[in-house]
């Protein structure tokens, strides 16, 4: 458990600025679902909390701060409405509840829900995730493997395809859009991206669907490579 949450810290870090990034907190929870309850840990990492599911880490997720519409809580149990229904197995919810071991500690995430520092506040929109140079858009994904899966994000810039992943840092790729033969966008939720040498790797978006534009900005930029401009 200690292992993935430095994973997922020292992917965060390298995509953004470490020296801007205020220090974790974990927190134990118990996540409230439709069929039943999780336990884990919630983690503040700089602009994401992070949800680790004891029990199947696989089924961990990361909310980005600006995805956060507003956090109450009342009797120990945190409730966090989202801008943006997050994708999982339990349908697109856009509101996530929490019971705190310590009901005090919920005071923290209201106050890290609320920090925006002066950069962000004098910032263009759409500051609120770790940008990589050039960036276009990024969007929290799972990747499937044969077994298996790992969850992490997607940065795609105008010269390359980034993806971090937070549960195993030995699966983070790096693609130029030259190197790039063949992308598949089989619905708004899934992407396939089928380089000329390595494997193809396949993603699933968590956080929200792809939107078409960015889809078409993708392929443009990839058959600008070609061209060599």
């Amino acid at each position: 458990m200690h292992k993935w949450l430095l994973l997922a810290a020292s992917a965060m870090f390298a995509a953004g600025s470490a020296a801007a990034q205020p220090a974790q907190q974990a927190y134990s929870v118990e996540l409230s679902m439709p069929f039943g309850t999780a336990g884990g840990r919630l983690v503040t990492a700089g602009e994401y909390l992070i949800f680790v599911n004891d029990p199947n880490v696989e089924k961990s997720f990361v909310i980005p701060r600006v995805n956060v519409q507003n956090v109450n809580v009342e009797n120990g149990i945190m409730s966090i409405a989202l801008n943006q229904p997050m994708r999982g197995e339990a349908g697109e919810p856009s509101r996530l509840s929490f019971r705190f071991t310590n009901p005090a500690d919920a005071d923290s995430i209201v106050r890290w829900s609320k920090t925006a520092s002066a950069e962000r506040s004098a910032a263009a929109p759409n500051v609120g995730e770790p940008k990589i140079a050039g960036q276009q858009f990024s969007y929290e994904v799972k990747h499937n493997h044969r077994v298996g899966s790992c969850a992490g994000r997607l940065f795609v810039a105008a010269d390359r395809v980034t993806y971090e992943s937070l549960t195993d840092v030995n699966d983070s790729r790096q693609w130029s859009m030259k190197d790039i033969k063949e992308v598949e966008h089989k619905s708004p939720y899934r992407l396939e991206i089928k380089p000329f040498t390595g494997n193809d790797y396949s993603f699933e978006f968590l956080g929200s669907a792809m939107k078409n534009e960015d889809y078409t900005g993708f392929t443009k930029s990839i058959a600008a490579a070609r061209a060599g401009r």
